[in-house]
Order: structure tokens, then sequence, then C-alpha cells
């Protein structure tokens, strides 16, 4: 048997799994990340034009969908109970790694922000962000009402092309998964030396 033959052969699942497990846990990376995501941030993927699409709005308010970060200067992108479902906004072209900031407006004095609960008024966070909604696309759905109102991020619900997690399209597992790998090689070339 070959040297190439007997590594093989000695490699345990359990020791692979231990070391990709560390490298995870040493870089703060998991193997995926379940969607949606309660205030999940949104970053342009490629400079190019993003595009929103409206999906649905079931709330009592007319709400207002802007772009708060980078502002475009458009104004208004979707009108709850106005906007027809299917309705496409260009929203310009931007730079890759550009994070993009929305704000629902309610029309009763209540301003709510994409992204993490400390953008807000009420330091709750109003947007689910699925990053996984389709090839190409994300989807984000909003909450309208101050302190959290029924929590089903449906008041306004859209999609956007060219965006996602960060301009890093897997945030970091590549390089977890790499270490993890390199963990494993270490480990055996150790073991091998020893005996």
């Amino acid at each position: 048997m070959n040297t190439l033959s007997k590594i093989l052969a000695a490699i345990k699942p359990g020791a692979i799994a231990a070391a990709i497990g560390l490298s995870f846990a040493i870089f703060g990376a998991t193997p995926s990340q379940a969607t949606p995501i309660l205030g999940g941030t949104i970053f342009v993927q490629h400079t190019g034009a993003v595009i929103a699409t409206f999906v649905d709005s079931d709330a009592a308010f007319d709400n207002l969908l802007l772009l708060a970060s980078p502002a475009n200067g458009d104004g208004v992108i979707f009108e709850g109970h106005v906007t027809a479902t299917g309705t496409v906004v260009n929203l310009g072209v931007f730079s890759a790694g550009t994070e993009l900031i929305l704000a629902l407006n309610n029309q009763v004095g209540g301003m709510f922000f994409s992204g993490p609960a400390n953008r807000n008024p009420d330091d709750i966070a109003h947007a689910i962000v699925d990053y996984d909604y389709a090839p190409g696309q994300i989807f984000v759905g909003f909450e309208d009402m101050f302190g959290g109102g029924d929590f089903d991020y449906n008041d306004l619900q859209f999609t956007l092309s060219n965006a996602g997690r960060s301009s890093v399209p897997d945030g970091g597992a590549t390089t977890a998964m790499l270490l993890g790998g390199s963990v494993v090689v270490l480990l055996f070339l150790r073991r091998f030396a020893h005996r």
C-alpha cells in the first residue's frame, strides 16, 4: 500500500467533522444560515443596477418604501395599497459592497429602517431579509408599527436583485472551510510523523 493510500485509510470521519467544526468556531461562521434573517443587512453584490420588485402589502397603513442610504433622489419606491404587485423599479447603479439601507414610512409618524435594531427609534429590528429567496434575488419584508406591531413582517414586501448578505457572497465560510481542511491535513501529518 502506498503512503497516500495509508493516509486516506487512516482518516476518521469524526476527526474531519471536528476539524471543520473547530474552523467554524474560530471564524464565527456557520455552515449555513437559516433564512429569513431579522435585522439582516443588505449589500450590493456586483457593481451595477439594483432592481426592486413589489411583492405585496398587508397593512392598515399606506406604507411608503424609500432608499435611505445611499440616497438616490427618486423618492418613494413603492406605496402599499397603491403599487401593483410585480411593479419593478430600478434603484440605480451602485458599487459592489455598498450597503443599502431601506426605510419604511407608515405615514402616521413611524419611520423604520432595514438592518439592526439600533437604527430604529424603538430599538427593534423592523425588516426580515431572506438571502436565499430565489436565484439572483433576496426578499425583504417590513413591520410598520412602533414596538414591532404583530411581528409578521408582511406590511410591505419586495425583492431586490444584485443584493445580498455582503460583497463576499459566502460571508467567510470558504475561509473557514479552507482552515478546516488545513487543520485536518496537519493533524494527520503529525500523526504519521510520530509512527
